[in-house]
């Protein structure tokens, strides 16, 4: 009886051992499993000196690095905004043009899928 429990315990390990090897080598769960990643949007107007204004703000829900790269894309699709993610800080950095409107920065994180607020 013991040794049917150890069969089953380690056939248990091993079936969850090929499952996070799948996951790791092929997408993880949050951007779908053999999806592509998502180019990055190039930014015509890339001078700093461009974009006077700064806004950081905390991010919620990424958890990989295509994550971030969405959440720069739909911010970078504006014309008056660069913007930055830091995956490991959970922030965005953005600078504007013009003076930014959080709560409209806060709603394109949210069309994306993400939480944010400003960072304080």
């Amino acid at each position: 009886m013991q040794e049917a429990i150890i069969v089953i315990v380690a056939a248990v390990i091993a079936i969850a051992g090929f499952i996070s090897y799948k996951r790791y080598t092929k997408g993880s769960s949050c951007c779908g499993e053999l999806e592509k990643a998502e180019k990055s949007i190039s930014v015509k107007g890339r001078k700093k000196s461009e974009y006077p204004y700064k806004t950081e703000l905390s991010i919620s829900g990424m958890t990989c690095i295509n994550c971030a790269r969405r959440i720069e894309n739909a911010l970078n699709r504006s014309e008056d905004i660069l913007a930055k993610v830091d995956l490991g800080k959970n922030l965005a950095y953005i600078r504007t043009k013009n003076e930014p409107d959080v709560k409209k920065l806060c709603s394109t994180i949210a069309e994306a899928g993400y939480g944010a607020k400003l960072k304080r």
